[in-house]
């Protein structure tokens, strides 16, 4: 290999090591922030199935204030079994999400997030009422409220309270489906234990994104540099090759002619 050759291959050399380590060096802290955006993404898609759960148990709590579906046996047990089935399903997806359920214990996304339980607490609370009046009353329609908040309905003990007593019946499911609407709307105003986690989810993620992109910025503007660094070494090189072939091999023929 000729000297112009084993220089040229050596700043090559060079310039491919300082660019490597350059671009490594940039990556990790752009991996770190691609991680914790990822993990936040994922928080926010389970407090979003939460939400979605707790919109539909307003509205299925808000169906029980309404008489005119109440009026007959059909529309009652319908209203009922919506509003057993919101509650359920709620606890089930906050169960899902917080690991407490049998099959999921450990791996629950937001399992170190108390707030999320903490609806399902408040939501139990307001279906069993001051010293249990909800949760007496609706058992005495056919309703039972379990303990971990889960609703179970009897509809031949519903249909049997509601022909002996109708006024009753609509009067207990209105109280209650108030209460339980009221606390769900609570939940899902800005500062509830639903949606505050959310915005709050919401902004780290925005602040997560804009380290992005200023790090991204950082990377590109660095790799120019490297690039820029690259093309100069090489004009160098080529303006070293040159000198030796206009100035060395003349030289060299000079010596060994004379």
């Amino acid at each position: 290999m000729n000297l112009s050759s084993l220089s040229s291959a050596s700043s090559l050399y060079g310039a491919n090591a300082i660019s490597s380590r350059v671009s490594e060096a940039l990556a990790r802290p752009q991996a770190r922030l691609e991680q914790q955006a990822e993990s936040t993404r994922v928080q926010l898609s389970a407090y979003g199935q939460v939400r979605s759960a707790t919109a539909q148990l307003e509205s299925a709590a808000s169906k029980l204030q309404e008489n005119k579906q109440l009026s007959s046996v059909d529309g009652l047990t319908k209203a009922v079994q919506g509003f057993a089935d919101a509650v359920n399903g709620r606890l089930a997806t906050v169960n899902r999400v917080s690991g407490n359920d049998s099959a999921n214990r450990t791996s629950g996304v937001l399992a170190d997030d108390g707030k999320v339980r903490a609806a399902n607490n408040e939501t139990r609370r307001t279906l069993e009422g001051v010293n249990g009046s909800n949760r007496d009353a609706l058992k005495q329609i056919g309703i039972t409220v379990a303990q971990d908040g889960g609703v179970k309905v009897d509809r031949q003990a519903l249909q049997n309270a509601f022909a002996a007593n109708p006024d009753q019946v609509r009067q207990t499911l209105n109280s209650v489906g108030q209460q339980v609407a009221r606390q769900s709307t609570q939940q899902l105003s800005a500062t509830g234990s639903v949606s505050a986690p959310i915005n709050r989810l919401n902004e780290q993620l925005g602040s997560i994104e804009q380290r992005q992109a200023d790090n991204q910025s950082r990377i590109e503007q660095s790799q120019q540099a490297v690039q820029q660094r690259d093309r100069q070494m090489a004009q160098a090189q080529q303006a070293v090759q040159q000198g030796f072939v206009f100035t060395g091999i003349p030289a060299y023929n000079r010596i060994f002619s004379s």
